[in-house]
């Protein structure tokens, strides 16, 4: 989808539990449905206008391949172009830099529902902390990129790396990856919630899908990232005992246009939240680790695969900055191999 709004939006994820509209779980013959919400990229160029038009679209899928209905929530919104409430795709336009939350719910019309909350921030660019965040993450470098060297980058050159545009990777895990949590979190459904934010991250430049596998070492194919709790994570070539993602690459010698990763883990040695922010943050997204002292932050964030979460923020969880941060540079028209000078082009970091 082409970009649309002519101001910058920024988007908060704000997970909403799924139930039945009764308020009663959906039956055992019945499962529910799920939603996610993607939007259209948005230009850091902004315009004079006070109006932004955002386009929505629903994401949403039934196990049971039941037929789904769609409601939109947008306060302070007004849908156009012929759009409304009840439509897949919407268009709703805004006045002013004031947040909206928007909503969609989803029902199968047999007590199987789902629902899916988003804030939207709508501003006019980037600031100069949000720029340092961007450079770090995609560059490896800038005044957040940490001073011990420790950048966990996918690639060293500071160029932007990553998958392809388009494409759908398949995420393979071991089912070893719960039976050895130590926090006693479901894993699994750690990376699953976190995955569910990568098309509206990567401004629908990514999908994924997820599926487990007995296979106690999963070895990733093309455009697959796959994971396993591993007993010995410096036998598969990781510096140390944590842990570490592998990444193969199309462009060998580049560096910049991934194939596949694997993200390895200590087996019984790690938070959970370590296999989401390996899986989503570096094996996915190509992301570079954020020193934690530059932003106050207090422990692993998602996106930046390692210390830089602000303080109160989960580990686990997509924040309000990391979203800014990769939706400004995935819907900026830049694509992989861009280097500081074209960052610098697109305003996306300081001079």
């Amino acid at each position: 989808m082409q970009a649309r709004a002519s101001w910058a939006i920024m988007l908060l994820a704000i997970p909403v539990l799924a139930t039945c509209g009764d308020g009663i779980p959906a039956g055992p013959d019945n499962r529910d449905p799920t939603a996610a919400i993607v939007a259209d990229p948005y230009t850091l160029k902004t315009g004079d206008t006070a109006v932004t038009v955002v386009t929505l679209e629903a994401d949403v899928r039934d196990p049971d391949l039941d037929p789904l209905t769609v409601v939109w929530t947008v306060p302070g919104g007004t849908f156009v172009e012929g759009t409304s409430a009840t439509d897949d795709i919407v268009k709703v336009s805004y006045a002013g830099t004031a947040p909206h939350t928007v909503t969609l719910d989803a029902d199968d019309g047999k007590g199987g529902t789902a629902s899916r909350a988003f804030t939207l921030q709508l501003g006019t660019g980037l600031t100069r902390y949000q720029k340092n965040y961007v450079e770090a993450l995609f560059l490896g470098s800038g005044e957040f990129a940490p001073s011990d060297g420790d950048i966990a980058c996918p690639s060293w050159n500071e160029q932007w790396s990553g998958f392809p545009k388009g494409t759908i990777v398949r995420v393979i895990v071991s089912t070893t990856v719960d039976g050895n949590s130590l926090d006693g979190a479901d894993t699994q459904q750690m990376i699953q919630d976190a995955l569910a934010d990568v098309p509206y991250a990567s401004a629908g430049w990514l999908n994924t899908t997820y599926e487990t596998t007995i296979d106690l070492d999963p070895m990733p194919g093309a455009d697959e990232v796959t994971s396993t709790d591993h007993p010995d994570p410096m036998s598969t070539g990781c510096g140390g005992d944590p842990g570490c993602i592998h990444h193969q690459w199309r462009d060998q010698g580049f560096e910049t246009i991934l194939l596949s990763g694997r993200a390895v883990q200590m087996e019984s040695a790690i938070n959970s939240d370590g296999f989401v922010h390996d899986i989503v943050g570096h094996g996915i997204m190509g992301l570079c680790h954020i020193d934690q002292e530059s932003i106050g932050g207090n422990h692993i964030s998602l996106m930046p695969g390692g210390p830089g979460a602000a303080n109160g923020q989960e580990a686990d969880k997509l924040t309000d900055t990391d979203m800014v941060a990769t939706r400004a540079v995935f819907g900026s028209g830049l694509d992989l191999g861009a280097g500081r000078a074209e960052f610098l082009a697109a305003d996306l970091i300081n001079p």
